[in-house]
């Protein structure tokens, strides 16, 4: 049975090409890791030695 194009927008389904709704969420995911890279990277706290610590 095949839906109406108003039936797959409903249920949230790509109405348009699926190859490009493919490439969007790839580009989507790949963008969404390398921010939350970055984030880690950039907020994670540093442990920086104590010079008398280390004798």
């Amino acid at each position: 049975m095949r839906c109406p194009r108003w039936g797959r927008a409903a249920r949230g389904w790509p109405a348009a090409d699926l190859g490009t709704w493919a490439g969007h969420r790839l580009i989507d995911t790949l963008l969404g890791c390398a921010m939350a890279l970055a984030s880690m990277y950039l907020l994670w706290p540093t442990d920086k030695p104590d010079d008398a610590a280390v004798e």
